[in-house]
């Protein structure tokens, strides 16, 4: 889910992306995109650019311009590549441009160019599934975790936007849904197949705490508050 001052963006599990605008009476549907993707791939908002990255049933990404709701972009897999389903999509920003991060079942992560998404600027292969990414452009550093028991780092080069390998973290359990981080930069959090939830420093990648009261289920999705929450910073 992804919204703006004017429109809300929903994604569904059958591969359909719907626009809503914002009414006196709640929410209109406005339009909506099937991409027949099966397999659950999150989509991902870049507000500077007003576009919505999307899964197609093909392995393809496209680009949705969030206004008209149309593929501005598409690009599909070379099946010599051997990457299997894609499984995350992320916009990052590097040296004050945007690009676009994919990942993959083979455990390839990929940089695109957004003004081309055929060009594939680097890409780096992880041992395991890649199910979850984030970044951070202040340090040029990211974590991403998958369907293994190891959370991994990486850096981006950049002069060059070379992806490169940092360090792995062990965890009990196999099966990383999502990886946030924090913000202010002070830690970061993963959410397991295990119903666990997971808290680092993000400078040192030491282990705080974990949180073991959701009981049931895995942990799809972790969301930081802004801060003004009489409940704390972690949602």
């Amino acid at each position: 889910m992804h919204h703006t001052n004017d429109y809300l963006c929903t994604q569904e599990k059958g591969g359909l992306f719907k626009l809503w605008s914002l009414t006196n009476s709640g929410y209109t549907e406005n339009q909506k995109v099937e991409s027949s993707h099966q397999a659950f791939c999150k989509s991902n908002f870049c507000i500077e650019k007003n576009l919505i990255a999307v899964p197609f049933e093909d392995n393809s990404i496209g680009l949705l311009d969030v206004d008209t709701f149309e593929v501005v972009q598409r690009v599909s897999q070379n099946t010599d590549d051997k990457l299997g389903m894609i499984s995350v999509l992320k916009f990052i920003s590097i040296n004050e441009k945007q690009y676009l991060i994919s990942g993959y079942e083979s455990g390839e992560l990929r940089i695109h160019d957004l003004n081309n998404l055929d060009k594939v600027i680097s890409s780096l292969k992880f041992e395991n599934m890649i199910t979850s990414v984030d970044f951070d452009p202040f340090t040029n550093r990211g974590i991403c975790g998958g369907i293994g028991n190891k959370l991994n780092t990486f850096y981006i080069n950049k002069s060059s936007l070379e992806l490169q390998f940092d360090k792995d973290i062990l965890i009990k359990n196999e099966g990383v849904e999502v990886v946030k981080i924090r913000g202010d930069r002070k830690i970061f959090v993963s959410g397991g197949s295990d119903s666990r939830v997971r808290i680092f420093s993000w400078k040192s990648l030491r282990p705080l705490a974990v949180l073991t009261e959701h009981k049931t289920g895995g942990i799809s999705d972790i969301s930081f508050s802004d801060g003004k929450s009489p409940y704390g910073m972690l949602q």
